[in-house]
C-alpha cells in the first residue's frame, strides 16, 4: 500500500493563514464541509477542492497541494458521521 499521496485542500484565506501557522490542525476542523464529520478534507481532484476555496475580497482563492500520509481509506457517505 502506498501511504503517501499528493492531494488538494481548498479553503478561505483566513483558513489558509491558520494552516500556514498551525499546519492542518484538527482543532480548526468543522467550520466548512462537514458532510462526513469533523476532520480535514482532501481531494485528488483540484476542481473539487476549488469549490471550497472561497474567493477573498480581491477575488483570490487559496488551495494547498499537500503530500499526505494516508492509512486505510474507504468511500464515504453521509451516514458515516
Amino acid at each position: 500500500m502506498n501511504a503517501e499521496k499528493f492531494l488538494y485542500h481548498g479553503c478561505s484565506d483566513v483558513a489558509a493563514l491558520n494552516i500556514t501557522q498551525d499546519y492542518f490542525n484538527r482543532s480548526f476542523a468543522g467550520k466548512n464541509g462537514t458532510v462526513y464529520g469533523n476532520g480535514v478534507y482532501f481531494s485528488s481532484m483540484a476542481s473539487y477542492s476549488h469549490s471550497y476555496a472561497v474567493p477573498n475580497k480581491h477575488g483570490k482563492r487559496c488551495m494547498f497541494y499537500a503530500r499526505v500520509l494516508v492509512g486505510h481509506t474507504t468511500s464515504g457517505d453521509t451516514t458515516m458521521k
